[in-house]
């Protein structure tokens, strides 16, 4: 199951942020200085150890694309998740972070990441709703049953993906097997395991009696 709780920084996080050499500089005008802002905030909660409490490995999942031309400052935001899959907002006007003070600084930071944390746990947020937009623009709960332990969940193609067929996730055991074909030669599946709920524990897996490949999850 992907982890769909919202990312609220704390105060000591923040802090961390805000003492980057850089941010008494940042102002924000264009498409370079939100991305900018974001990976500021990287270089302090990301790439430090992951037993720091103030880790934050989910902003490494986010991602800003400049989608501007001659008429129009918009930009995009995804989210990259477990299995190949990538969530992605409608078109952002660059106005969005404009803050209205102006004023240069933390509260230009606070304001632009606190808006790029919305747009992530807003998508997060209807992806836990359990519904896929279909082709023509509606949405539908995926199909979900259970056997014993195990639940199923089938989700329906989603569109403008490399998808080329619905997706099965299945959870058992504290582990998630998610099935999807992919575009490209046929019959080109794609496999993704996940520990959902159990500690660090051996995983071995055998395809096509080929012998066993032994991994950590």
């Amino acid at each position: 199951m992907i982890d769909a709780r919202p990312v609220e920084l704390t105060e000591k996080q923040w802090e961390a942020i805000l003492s980057h050499p850089d941010v008494d500089d940042v102002t924000v005008g264009c498409f370079d200085d939100v991305e900018s802002i974001l990976r500021l905030a990287r270089e302090q909660l990301v790439h430090i150890p992951d037993d720091d409490p103030l880790h934050c490995p989910t902003l490494a999942d986010i991602c800003l694309w400049d989608t501007s031309d001659a008429d129009n400052d918009d930009l995009m935001l995804t989210v990259d998740l477990p299995g190949g899959l990538r969530l992605a907002t409608e078109l952002i006007k660059m106005q969005v972070f404009k803050t209205s003070n102006g004023t240069p600084g933390e509260p230009v930071v606070r304001d632009v990441l606190s808006e790029i944390l919305t747009y992530r746990n807003r998508l997060l947020a209807d992806l836990a709703s359990a519904k896929t937009t279909t082709g023509d623009g509606s949405t539908t709960a995926p199909e979900t049953a259970r056997v014993r332990d195990a639940e199923i969940r089938i989700f329906n193609r989603a569109p403008d993906s490399d998808d080329a067929s619905d997706m099965y996730v299945m959870e058992v055991l504290g582990v998630s097997l998610l099935v999807r074909e992919r575009q490209g030669e046929p019959g080109d599946v794609y496999v993704h395991i996940d520990n959902e709920s159990r500690p660090s524990t051996a995983l071995a897996v055998e395809v096509c009696n080929a012998g066993e490949t032994d991994y950590r999850i």
